[in-house]
């Protein structure tokens, strides 16, 4: 870890870059405990590895981004104290499950979260149902955007969205939706039992679909014209 953090801060320190780039591990203990007017906190590119428990400590805090920390596996459960934040961008992390206090941020529009490598061995060992809490979605009625990328190798997922895709049709704010699907079918029960958020709703979804060689991506653009429907498809080399 260096002996000296570099950030460049905002207007009333609205803001925090930290600029350590990847030699930054660990943030200090008490990093964050008089930052209770920042807005925005940026630790991308970092080799941050945890998040201090004073985290909870920026009330004010309306951005969270830890895009690439590739280091970074879990988020501490006072995460839950930032019932301010808008945005949460863990695209690129090695995140291995979704802490249940995820559901208390109920101002949250913008959720992109990568799950890896790990995930699999941590349910295993951890004995845990869910990488995602159980109706925490339902919670998080504010989203207008939704990103979340796994794994294909990861048999847990096969099993996990199943328990979640009914969700999405309660998310009335939901413009953007990314998505892997292990089988057309899901995708098919998607559409069938969410047609207001699929012809009605999206404005932009990304669906990936299948396993390894069959695996293809259909990218979906929506454009809502009088009662009609445009769909395009893509299908990926």
């Amino acid at each position: 870890m260096t002996d000296k953090l570099l950030y460049s801060h905002g207007k009333e320190s609205s803001e925090i870059i930290l600029l350590a780039g990847k030699e930054l591990e660990d943030a200090p203990l008490l990093f964050f405990h008089d930052m209770s007017t920042l807005h925005v906190l940026d630790l991308s590119y970092t080799s941050v590895n945890s998040l201090p428990q004073s985290i909870s400590r920026l009330n004010a805090l309306h951005k969270l981004i830890l895009r690439d920390c590739d280091f970074l596996m879990e988020l501490p459960p006072k995460i839950g104290k930032l019932t301010n934040l808008d945005v949460i961008d863990l695209q690129g992390t090695e995140i291995i499950y979704l802490p249940k206090e995820i559901a208390k941020l109920i101002k949250l529009s913008y959720l992109k979260v990568s799950f890896y490598r790990y995930t699999n061995n941590y349910q295993e060992s951890k004995h845990i149902d869910t990488i995602i809490p159980s109706a925490s979605l339902l919670n998080l009625s504010r989203l207008n955007e939704l990103r979340i990328d796994v794994n294909p190798n990861g048999d847990w997922w096969d099993i996990e969205v199943k328990t979640i895709i009914h969700d999405f049709c309660s998310l009335r704010e939901l413009r953007t939706l990314e998505l892997y699907l292990p089988t057309i079918e899901l995708l098919e029960e998607l559409i069938r039992d969410s047609p207001s958020l699929i012809c009605l709703a999206l404005t932009h979804f990304r669906f990936i679909v299948g396993h390894q060689v069959e695996r293809f991506c259909l990218i979906y653009h929506l454009r809502l014209k009088r009662n009609s429907t445009i769909w395009r498809n893509q299908r990926k080399s």
